[in-house]
């Protein structure tokens, strides 16, 4: 998107006023990229071998993404990997470097914490630009899976919490499921998880797995989600108007797990 900068505040700028400007998009891009290179003059800091921060913390950190010359002219032995978890913080690492990395996954984790977090997603900068990217090494996996989950683990916190005290002044009983993330460290690989009570109406984030509870909290069985529709006898729908989605479903019915 492109922003207008004032004073006190940013501004997206929409296609109406692009076209009372009489700029077509791309010129407009052309503009705006132009002017974030003036505002990158100063280079990147060193935080530790092989990692740097970015210094400028003028709102736009995250955007210099997209100047990739100036990720790829650091002295790295491995292609840069990037992470923008503030739009006031870009951290940029070797990676060919375990230790610059775990550093940054450690950085990112307590940058993650403050307001306005933005992502934990890292990103590997090829020939073909920046891609989504994860480590081979086991340990380091799990910690970049994590970051990666961490954003979307609190975001659906904050709407769950949005939602209940919606329910409570409509005085509408729902049940509104958790979103959680596990990891193992042996391996490296993360799987998301949320809770379904046997009755009563449920709004379920999308998870890989689905724990089916019974009416006392005990663990009946867990389900992949591309099964709920056979255990619920409805498709699920993501409600409109929502993001993260949720799904409305009216809990689940006591058949027999599938064969196999």
């Amino acid at each position: 998107s492109l922003v207008q900068d004032h004073p006190e505040t940013m501004v997206d700028v929409q296609a109406a006023q692009l076209e009372a400007w009489d700029v077509d998009w791309d010129t407009a891009m052309t503009h705006a990229r132009r002017n974030l290179r003036a505002r990158s003059e100063r280079p990147f800091a060193p935080v530790a071998p092989g990692l740097f921060r970015s210094p400028w913390e003028d709102n736009h950190d995250a955007t210099r993404l997209v100047l990739e010359d100036l990720f790829r002219a650091l002295p790295f032995d491995g292609a840069p990997v990037a992470m923008a978890p503030h739009r006031d913080a870009l951290l940029v690492a070797d990676e060919a470097s375990p230790k610059a990395l775990a550093r940054m996954a450690e950085l990112s984790l307590g940058i993650l914490q403050r307001p306005r977090a933005l992502s934990g997603t890292a990103l590997r900068l090829g020939p073909a630009g920046w891609e989504p990217w994860l480590p081979g090494d086991a340990l380091l996996r799990a910690a970049f899976l994590l970051l990666r989950e961490q954003v979307h683990v609190r975001t659906c916190e904050e709407q769950g919490e949005l939602l209940r005290l919606l329910f409570r002044r409509e005085g509408r009983e729902a049940h509104v499921a958790p979103y959680r993330v596990e990891v193992d460290r042996a391996t490296g690989n993360a799987a998301s998880s949320t809770l379904l009570p046997r009755k009563g109406e449920t709004w379920l984030p999308r998870a890989e797995t689905v724990r089916l509870l019974e009416a006392d909290g005990t663990l009946r069985h867990t389900i992949a989600w591309e099964e709920l529709e056979a255990w619920t006898g409805i498709p699920p729908v993501p409600e409109d108007g929502l993001w993260p989605p949720r799904f409305r479903l009216p809990g689940w019915r006591p058949i027999e797990a599938p064969d196999g």
